[in-house]
């Protein structure tokens, strides 16, 4: 049943009408709001989005940690290049080297590492450092090297953003 109030008066003291009121007892008062199942099934490809790109955000986060990668930021990088004479191996596509680059990188594409493997067997006693732009694509590459069999494989974390914003040496073209 819905309640009703007079709501206002004419100058002459007549009442001009009733105010309903909304939620008034016997109203239906979940009219106008929806339950977590109608919004997500009104809003699935809202959801389905957020949802994936909330998995992409983790997996680039946690990716290279389960799958037992090491990672380092750029003070060990350098570290890894000049004490240990690591290899680093940039997995980016040819335009993003061409626009810069870590001096004396190695460029191989992701992907073209599976075909490109013969080249990199004589740095398999060494350290290789596996860079890409922020550092998403660097941890597939490097899982593929380790299962290959190379033993010291370490991702450069934020990859070549990390490396820029921290004032290190990058070569163009």
């Amino acid at each position: 049943m819905v309640k009703e109030r007079w709501a206002a008066f004419s100058a002459a003291g007549e009442a001009r009408g009733p105010l309903v009121e909304l939620g008034a007892p016997g109203n239906d008062a979940k009219r106008g709001t929806q339950t977590g199942m109608e919004f997500i099934q009104d809003n699935i490809w809202l959801v389905l989005i957020a949802v994936v790109s909330g998995g992409m955000l983790a997996w680039s986060f946690l990716g290279p940690k389960i799958l037992g990668i090491p990672q380092v930021g750029t003070l060990e990088a350098t570290r890894l290049i000049n004490q240990r004479d690591a290899v680093v191996l940039d997995v980016r596509d040819e335009g993003e080297y061409r626009a810069g680059h870590i001096p004396n990188s190695r460029h191989v594409p992701l992907t073209a590492i599976d075909s490109r493997l013969k080249e990199l067997e004589k740095y398999r006693a060494r350290p290789i450092l596996v860079i890409c732009r922020t550092g998403n694509r660097s941890g597939a590459a490097a899982n593929l090297l380790r299962k290959r069999g190379f033993q010291e494989v370490w991702v450069l974390r934020g990859g070549l953003v990390a490396w820029e914003q921290a004032n290190l040496p990058v070569e163009r073209g």
